[in-house]
């Protein structure tokens, strides 16, 4: 027997970004590592710091809002206004 509830579909998720990879953050922790003067013996700590970088970025990517598209907007310190529409 079928039941004759009706379903409201469910809007669409974005699916999470992949977690960053090794390469990524290895890069990050090299990047803090040469940034610190290159210290010796702290190279979990630049590790830690890169996962924690990467994952804030990823964070902030989920959040960022949507651009607006309405007669002017800016973009920096440039403003855009719209070519009028010809036909």
């Amino acid at each position: 027997m079928r039941s004759s509830k009706k379903t409201t579909p469910t809007p669409a998720v974005p699916a999470p970004p992949p977690p960053p990879t090794h390469e990524q953050i290895a890069r990050v922790a090299y990047a803090v590592w040469e940034r610190e003067g290159r210290p010796h013996g702290r190279a979990v700590e630049h590790w830690r710091q890169a996962t924690a970088q990467l994952a804030r970025v990823e964070r902030d990517e989920l959040v960022k809002p949507k651009p607006s598209f309405g007669p002017k907007r800016k973009l920096g310190l440039v403003e855009i206004t719209p070519e009028p529409a010809t036909k």
